[in-house]
């Protein structure tokens, strides 16, 4: 899925922040070489100085995770980003109060409706990737009753699986899979209390996607795993647990 960039056409990919902070987090230790040297030799009419120890090298600052950024309001409103946003987030939103079907659309420059974010009926508490690809997102279009909060935030601070034990969620979700499946690797999806159609997408580091589950209502299936997935993407209304197999 992940296309191969060199040389002076190398540029970060959507979602890099994902395997960066994946790899950071897991340290790798370094052993120094000895080497056996012979003591300097002193010679008529010169001073021999002891050789002077070095300095390590302080390590480079550890970038810090932006602060997210939150926006409430009330019933139908069209949120403006100035300037546009071009990163890769994870977006939260709570819903409360509403009747009917809610949705979330994220605008681009020219006011057109570009990813559908958020799609339910009445309350309604669940993640999103937003702007996967990198793109200018120039606001939201957001309608529905009720109250509503959006948060927009790092996509370093999604939830993260290692492939390990069972995963459970519900709603939809997002998680942080980066460096966990090697090829061939599969899992078993599980979806309960759902009524409606279920996806799990799996992203790699271009903010490119492959669908791997899409079925509706309560099942359980075995689904291949792209080795190069580093977020999974699930939309549904019930409960899921993924596990590899």
């Amino acid at each position: 899925m992940a296309a191969v960039m060199s040389g002076e056409d190398e540029k970060k990919t959507a979602l890099e922040s994902v395997v960066s902070e994946t790899a950071s987090a897991s340290p790798t230790a370094t052993s120094a070489a000895t080497t056996d040297t012979e003591p300097p030799v002193a010679t008529p009419g010169t001073t021999t100085r002891a050789p002077q120890p070095t300095t390590a090298a302080p390590a480079p600052p550890v970038p810090k995770t932006p602060a997210p950024k939150v926006y409430r309001g009330r019933g139908d409103k069209v949120v403006k980003f100035r300037p546009v946003i071009t990163d890769s987030l994870l977006m939260t939103t709570s819903w409360t109060g509403a009747d009917g079907n809610i949705t979330i659309y994220a605008l681009s420059p020219d006011g057109d409706e570009d990813d559908l974010l958020v799609n339910a009926i009445e309350s309604y508490s669940g993640q999103a990737l937003f702007n996967p690809q990198g793109s200018e997102v120039a606001g939201l279009k957001i309608e529905g009753g009720g109250s509503w909060t959006v948060k927009l935030a790092s996509l370093t601070t999604a939830k993260r699986w290692n492939g390990s034990g069972t995963y459970s969620g519900k709603s939809d979700g997002v998680v942080n899979v980066a460096s966990s499946f090697d090829p061939l690797d599969s899992i078993e999806f599980v979806s309960t209390n759902s009524d409606s159609n279920v996806t799990m997408y799996a992203y790699d580091s271009d903010g490119d996607a492959d669908l791997v589950v899409n079925d509706i209502g309560n099942f359980k299936g075995e689904h291949l795993v792209p080795n190069d997935s580093v977020l999974f993407v699930i939309n549904s209304d019930g409960r899921w647990t993924i596990k590899k197999t």
